[in-house]
């Protein structure tokens, strides 16, 4: 008797194929050089909201730094939505509910195989330190940092 051979699928893996590019994003706040986005209360808010989005699967958070008027990201999007809509819906959404506002666009930029992921991470990490807010970036409580995924893309570890 024949042995019949295992079809398999092309589909590919759900979480291989499914997340897009990743891009290293800015948004500033609509008020420039003041303190907008990093007070407790708005603060944990914004951070809160992103890690809804991502629970959602709206986003991948590998990194987000919140600075007094900005904030610096490194994202990737899921293939279905895009990253322009999904950026523009969670301002949306924190402006609705928290009476956040911020400038009309936000700048991207794809980051891409062979440029140095490490320099932008420490470049947004360091932000907080090159502002002369914290000595550390470690003592900057406004941040969400994923030191460590597993092969799934889950996060194992969380700053």
């Amino acid at each position: 008797m024949k042995s019949r051979r295992k079809c398999l699928g092309h589909d590919g893996v759900p979480h291989t194929f499914r997340w897009s590019a990743v891009f290293f994003i800015t948004i500033c706040g609509a008020g420039r050089h003041r303190n907008v986005l990093c007070t407790e209360q708005v603060g944990e808010r914004i951070l809160e909201a992103a890690r809804h989005y991502e629970r959602i699967n709206r986003w991948h958070v590998g990194l987000l730094v919140l600075m007094p008027d900005h904030l610096h990201g490194i994202f990737s999007f899921p293939y279905d939505q895009g990253m322009t809509s999904t950026v523009q819906q969670w301002k949306h959404y924190l402006a609705r509910t928290y009476g956040l506002h911020f400038q009309r666009d936000f700048f991207d930029h794809r980051i891409r195989p062979g440029e140095n992921y490490k320099a932008k991470v420490q470049y947004i990490l360091n932000n907080p330190v090159r502002a002369g807010l914290v000595p550390n970036w470690q003592d900057w409580p406004y941040l969400i940092h994923r030191t460590a995924c597993n092969g799934a893309g889950r996060v194992v570890q969380e700053r």
